[in-house]
Order: structure tokens, then sequence, then C-alpha cells
């Protein structure tokens, strides 16, 4: 189902069921990912603040919500009002505000999306709060939002983040995104490790 400026990224039951790279939904095989950029020159930091440390709740290929045109998506578990920002310089191209936490109503993500130099477009989700308007020029690391509890978030707070050709990956699909400023990730984030953002 499409809702546009949407992403499901969440399980529609317990988000323990989620994630990983075991098997897909309905015993369905796992997809596969793979074709990430080098991570050390990676264009793309961490999407909150330096010395800031969230788990990774849900990766790539890991079913439900992380299968198909988002396969390539991350959720971060974060608390409601954590701050969030540009994983890259960038112009704010499109913003969805108005939507209160713990509306968790399928389309009332609140969300900010970033056009790159390189035409690539990142998406942060499920905000409580946008802090930067349509046109705004972004820089990596300035803050962008708060975390939040809004849309499908299967009642879990947490950011959602993927990068895409596009600004709707129903048209494109999403791609592979490594992290310049953490652990070693040549093969992206993994779900449950704690990923800290280091100085660049």
């Amino acid at each position: 189902m499409r809702i546009p400026g949407f992403v499901l990224s969440m399980c529609p039951i317990m988000l323990a069921g989620c994630g990983g790279s075991g098997p897909g939904p309905a015993g369905m095989p796992a997809e596969t990912c793979g074709g990430y950029p080098e991570w050390q020159s990676s264009e793309f930091v961490l999407p909150y603040p330096v010395a800031a440390s969230y788990e990774l709740i849900q990766g790539n290929c890991s079913g439900f919500g992380h299968s198909g045109i988002y396969k390539y998506s991350y959720d971060f578990g974060m608390p409601v009002g954590s701050q969030v920002t540009a994983s890259a310089d960038g112009t704010v191209f499109q913003i969805r505000t108005g939507f209160i936490d713990g509306d968790v109503t399928p389309g009332h993500e609140n969300f900010v999306k970033i056009r790159h130099d390189d035409g690539l477009i990142s998406a942060y989700s499920h905000l409580s709060q946008v802090q930067v308007a349509e046109g705004d020029t972004i820089f990596a690391g300035q803050p962008v939002g708060l975390s939040g509890n809004t849309g499908n978030t299967g009642n879990v707070p947490h950011l959602h983040f993927h990068v895409s050709t596009c600004s709707e990956p129903d048209d494109c699909g999403t791609v592979p995104v490594t992290f310049r400023n953490t652990a070693p990730n040549p093969q992206g984030l993994q779900r449950g490790r704690t990923y800290q953002a280091l100085a660049w």
C-alpha cells in the first residue's frame, strides 16, 4: 500500500519479530542486501549528534517494512525528543508536520527530506518536531528535528532513515548506505548493535 511520503518501517506486531537477516515474512526467504559504498569515505554520517549513541532496532533486508523498495532502511531506537541531525550537506526540499506523538495512524508521520548535491535524498521520519523549512540549506550535523512517535511506528518511538534517488521510494526504491563516523560498517549497520556518532 502506498501512502505518499510515508515509509512502512515497523512490524505490525512486536518489534522483536523484526529486523536482522533472518527469514522474511510468512516464511519467505530473506532478501539479499549488497552494493554498500566504502564506509570510511561515505558521504553520510549518522543522523544524530556527535557523542550520541543509539541502538539499531531494525536494519536492511529484515522483512516487513524493510523489504522490497524500502529494503535499505534503518530504524534507530530513540526516546521522543532526541535530536535528529542531517546526515550530509544539502537542501531541505520536503517536510511534513502537524501530527502529535502517540498518533500512530499510518500516514501521520512528520518527516524531513533533504536533497544532496549528488541528487540523493535522505529521509528522516516519525519526528515529533521539524526544525527546518523547505528550501533551507543544510550541513551535515545540523539539527533538522526531534525524534518522535508519529505514524506507523508500532508504537515504538524511533527514527526511520533511508536514502533514495527520488523523492518517493515507490518510484525508485532505496539505496545502500554506510556511515563514516562510527564503528566499521562495510555491510551497513547491523540490527541489535549500538552505534556512537564520532567526530569527523
